[in-house]
């Protein structure tokens, strides 16, 4: 039974060559296997790259059409855009401002024709505009100026004049009052709406009261050159 078993172990192991061509299939096996597991993250990563490579060109097309976009718009500025940009700009003297009006006027009456033919279809004959521009190169001094066109009938062809041109200083300025005095073409502080007579809403009327803003003398009454000392005083209680 021993010497059976022993036989039998012999002839197992006996034949070299079935062990080689096992191990040899199995290195074989081992080996494919291994090459599978590393080609497939190589193929990940190639696949990978390619939207990366697409992604870098269509930002490069985004960059260009940027320039070209930024090229076109700065290559030739207008005159309104430059002057947009420079009333924009922090850099102009002591809060420069600019300021106007337009006012048109359609009258119509009966037996008696203002500014024009108004008893027959009415008038269009009132018209008033005014461009005003103010300064304050130093915190209580002012420089203001009006130009100002007005067409009424014939008596006021439309020609622009100067309105006013001020030179304002406040000598003492505080919450409560502040006391200054003006220089230059002012407008007379006469009744109550002479100063802003001009402006369209700023008067009850088309025309004022003719007892006290008398038009055949409007330029005289309207402004004048002098000097003007002005002050403020709120009365608390």
């Amino acid at each position: 039974m021993k010497m059976l078993t022993c036989s039998r172990l012999n002839s197992y192991f006996g034949n070299p060559s079935k062990w080689v061509a096992k191990g040899v299939i199995l290195l074989f096996a081992i080996g494919s296997i291994s090459a599978q597991a590393q080609e497939s993250p190589a193929q990940k990563q190639s696949e990978l790259i390619k939207p990366l490579n697409k992604r870098l060109k269509s930002t490069d097309l985004l960059a260009q059409v940027t320039e070209t976009e930024v090229s076109s718009v700065t290559e030739k500025p207008g005159l309104v855009s430059t002057a947009m940009q420079w009333l924009r700009s922090t850099d102009r003297p002591g809060d420069l401002q600019f300021h106007g009006f337009v006012s048109q006027a359609y009258i119509t009456t009966s037996d008696n024709n203002v500014f024009g033919n108004s008893d027959n279809g009415g008038s269009f004959g009132l018209t008033e505009a005014g461009l005003n521009a103010s300064v304050r190169p130093l915190p209580r001094l002012q420089l203001s100026a009006q130009v100002l066109s007005r067409r009424a009938g014939e008596g006021s062809s439309g020609m622009p004049r100067l309105d006013y041109a001020i030179i304002d200083y406040q000598v003492y300025a505080h919450e409560a009052n502040q006391f200054g005095i003006r220089v230059g073409r002012l407008k007379n502080p006469f009744g109550f709406y002479n100063e802003t007579r001009d402006v369209a809403f700023t008067r009850p009327s088309i025309l004022l009261p003719q007892s006290i803003y008398f038009d055949r003398t409007r330029n005289l009454g309207l402004s004048s050159d002098s000097v003007q000392l002005y002050g403020d005083a709120a009365i608390f209680n």
